[in-house]
């Protein structure tokens, strides 16, 4: 007589299979998802090595732009015809479309002015993880994404091209993020090195007092009981120079802290701000107070501006 599996040794195995599926299964996605992101990566790489190698031939940037299904000279620095698909995600799809603008559409992100290339996928696009997963060194989406919130936008007034070993009057207008209380709304933009002074990050820094004592200050929407780490740069331009970086809702403010530095090195503030109840939008204003110059045109070198939510 044949003899089957009893209620209880099925009931058994059902487990032990639901059990091994309950481990193996999370573990199989996340390899899945870790591959996708490190082709991402590995592409990024590639093409930021092929960019810098053209630029040295060719004493500029390739033009990318709606060139990905021929690249033309560009494919004797890069050893494809065309530019890589990046993967498809959840609510998108394989593409390897090239944009100077962040559509989060799949393709590349690219600047031409300064040779940068990023995904254009939206940060989560594979892991759900918004905030740790990045591509090719963002720390989050570019100052262009639509989504951006409690992080500081163009930090280190990068968006903005300038000869190199000069400086620039650019209306505000122009430059991302940024405002200014000087009545010509004028904001001053040196390049790395220029009159010996190097930028603490990037191509650029600003100085404070343009073509008058004046503030800077940006707008940041901003979740009420949010935690936020700031940090910047301060440095003097021709001796001691003081600023401050304050911090409310664009009416009452309050002194974040007071910056004092000499012109032969950048001083690197950072502490921490707790959005009040009900401030949906905190103003960063930094804040010239005194320069070792007489002139009201001198003084107050500022850079790395930086606002992450904790």
């Amino acid at each position: 007589m044949k003899k089957g599996f009893t209620l209880i040794e099925l009931m058994v195995v059902i487990s032990i299979i639901s059990l091994i599926s309950a481990i193996v299964i999370p573990k199989y996605n996340n390899v899945t998802l870790e591959a996708k992101v490190a082709n991402v990566q590995a592409n990024l790489s590639n093409l930021n090595t092929a960019i810098e190698m053209y630029k040295l031939k060719n004493e500029e940037y390739p033009d990318l732009e709606g060139s990905q299904d021929n690249l033309g000279e560009f494919s004797n620095f890069y050893s494809k015809s065309k530019m890589p698909d990046t993967p498809s995600f959840e609510g998108g799809s394989e593409s390897n479309n090239v944009t100077a603008e962040r559509t989060d559409d799949g393709g590349w992100l690219y600047f031409k002015d300064e040779g940068e290339i990023y995904a254009d996928l939206p940060n989560g696009a594979y892991t759900g993880d918004s905030t740790n997963e990045i591509w090719n060194d963002e720390s989050s989406s570019p100052e262009t994404s639509s989504s951006q919130v409690e992080t500081a936008i163009n930090p280190s007034f990068e968006n903005y091209t300038i000869s190199p070993n000069s400086y620039a009057l650019v209306d505000a207008g122009s430059i991302d993020g940024w405002s200014t209380t000087a009545t010509d709304n004028k904001i001053e933009i040196w390049s790395d090195g220029f009159l010996g002074v190097n930028a603490a990050d990037g191509n650029y820094f600003v100085e404070l007092n343009a073509t008058q004592v004046a503030s800077l200050y940006q707008e940041i929407e901003t979740t009420p009981g949010t935690t936020l780490t700031w940090s910047i740069s301060h440095r003097g331009r021709t001796g001691e120079d003081v600023a401050t970086i304050s911090v409310g809702d664009g009416d009452e403010t309050i002194v974040l802290e007071t910056m004092t530095d000499g012109n032969t090195e950048w001083g690197t503030y950072t502490g921490t701000y707790v959005v009040p109840e009900g401030q949906t939008t905190t103003t960063f204003s930094l804040n010239s107070v005194s320069s070792a110059s007489s002139s009201n045109s001198v003084g107050n070198f500022i850079d790395a501006f930086s606002v992450t939510a904790q």
